[in-house]
């Protein structure tokens, strides 16, 4: 296992006369566990800046992309990552392929805990996840896993190849699920590595309640069968949860190689459809006899998503004991508890909802100051963004941010890089091109940057006046686009921004 680095590139936040800056720190870690065949699974850990969700960025042959996230929806809750992605677990490596967390996520009085055990020579992953009732009262959550498994462009929109019923639609008689990206029509070799996701025991109850779209709240909307957003899948499980009681849900997601490219350790391409069928034939392997290797006999027994008979004979118990095992508090789900703490603004300025606009505005007319503006950004980073749960996608702030707006805004004549002939960064070579070394955003063709609430759990980011687009920090945070303020110049133009390259600077 080694540990990857991965340069990105800074947008400056500002907005207006705001001057902001972020100071480029330009490298951020994840944890990369190579198998047998040569794929490697790079896995959002604990390591700056700390993404912490457990999930796998990303593959080698792209058959995850910012897959298996886990979000959780406490019925009555108000938490602020209620039915958020969850992340500040903590999550750490043994050096072998297992990472844990170290701490428990606890929302609206559930305390979470995640586990993923990486098995090398078969190319899976097992997703153990634990939810504790740490009230006295009664409480009913909602689980989805899941993520992205493709992007709507080329030959990388993912589709299902099939479930364990031999069709291609999820439901709770299924046990697994399986997705491929067709190079050229149905059936067709898969251009990126095919993957399969166990549900649980087939045609049991609490397997599967329903399927969503992980990256736009899988909890109200189901998951489409076309176009980009087909590329989601979320699993959701409904779970009741007595007080002190602990129930897990594990998910077994494995991987394939590109049947339309050279092999890692380039013994050749595989044969159109082998990897489908071998990811398929490794998950039917996993429904009919899951692989619960480290657990204890309480951790199978709080299994929600598979049968008691099925958990009896894993766990070699009777199925009575199991479910007396389940009534019972499971030792060591709740360990270094996490909770997100309340912080309100030390600023008189209120900025939410505020478009650039009109902060101009507010400021030409001495409404607010740009002190007041920046440090109602800087109190609204410091609750969104900073401590375990935050979304860690300003990875440093200014120390003279203050300062700076006391100062003045910054011209664009002042920004530096921002020279050299423009040239444009058309979609179709995105994925290909080079992006610039250096990246402000040109002050005069980007306008300004806010970051504002929508009064969604998720902040987003608005870029500019005239561009009003948006980018959801939510879908990119379980996507494999990087999810920080920190965005690729070819990132955006795969969004749909109009992006130009002149000399070191970015124009957006």
């Amino acid at each position: 296992m080694k540990r990857k680095r991965t340069a990105l590139f800074s947008l400056t936040a500002a907005a207006t006369a705001v001057a902001v800056g972020l100071t480029t720190a330009p490298v951020f870690a994840y944890t990369s566990v190579a198998t047998r065949q040569g794929d490697q699974w790079n896995v959002n850990d604990a390591a700056i800046p700390g993404l912490d969700t457990g999930s796998v960025r990303s593959t080698t042959a792209s058959a995850l992309l910012g897959y298996g996230g886990l979000r959780m929806r406490v019925s009555g809750g108000k938490g602020m990552l209620n039915g958020a992605l969850l992340r500040g677990f903590g999550i750490t490596s043994d050096g072998a392929g297992a990472l844990t967390s170290k701490h428990t996520v606890v929302i609206d009085g559930v305390a979470v805990k995640r586990e993923l055990t990486i098995d090398k020579p078969d190319s899976y992953g097992r997703f153990f996840d634990t939810f504790t009732n740490t009230t006295g009262k009664p409480i009913g959550i909602d689980v989805a896993f899941g993520g992205q498994l493709g992007y709507n462009t080329g030959t990388n929109q993912s589709a299902i190849a099939s479930t364990s019923s031999g069709d291609t639609r999820i439901t709770g008689a299924d046990g697994w699920a399986s997705w491929y990206t067709p190079s050229a029509g149905a059936g067709s070799a898969s251009a990126n590595g095919p993957s399969a996701t166990t549900i649980g025991t087939p045609g049991y109850a609490g397997a599967l309640q329903r399927t969503g779209n992980f990256l736009r709240d899988p909890f109200t909307n189901p998951l489409a069968t076309t176009g980009d957003e087909a590329n989601h899948p979320g699993l959701v499980n409904r779970i009741v949860l007595a007080p002190g009681q602990s129930r897990s849900v594990a998910h077994f997601v494995v991987t394939g190689l590109s049947e339309t490219r050279n092999a890692p350790d380039s013994s050749g391409t595989p044969a159109a459809g082998t990897q489908v069928r071998t990811v398929q034939q490794t998950a039917a392997d996993l429904t009919a006899k899951p692989d619960f290797a480290g657990l204890s006999a309480a951790q199978i027994c709080s299994l929600d998503n598979y049968s008691p008979q099925a958990l009896a004979q894993a766990a070699g118990t009777s199925a009575l004991a199991c479910t007396v095992s389940r009534s019972k508090p499971l030792p060591g789900a709740v360990i270094a508890p996490v909770t997100q703490p309340t912080l309100k603004t030390t600023s008189p300025y209120n900025v939410v909802g505020k478009t650039v606009v009109q902060l101009k505005a507010d400021l030409a007319s001495g409404r607010t100051t740009t002190q007041q503006v920046v440090q109602a950004y800087l109190d609204r980073i410091a609750a969104y963004d900073q401590g375990p749960l935050g979304l860690h996608s300003v990875l440093t702030v200014a120390p003279d941010a203050l300062a700076q707006a006391k100062a003045g805004p910054v011209a664009a004549s002042n920004v530096p890089g921002c020279s050299g002939r423009p040239r444009r960064l058309r979609r179709e070579t995105a994925q290909n091109a080079r992006p610039p070394r250096f990246t402000w955003v040109a002050a005069h063709h980007a306008a300004e940057i806010a970051r504002e609430s929508t009064g969604a759990t998720m902040p987003k980011l608005l870029l500019g006046e005239s561009q009003r687009r948006r980018l959801d920090l939510g879908r990119l945070a379980a996507g494999g686009i990087d999810r920080r303020v920190y965005l690729r110049a070819t990132d955006l133009v795969l969004l749909g921004f109009d992006v130009v390259l002149g000399g070191d600077c970015l124009h957006v």
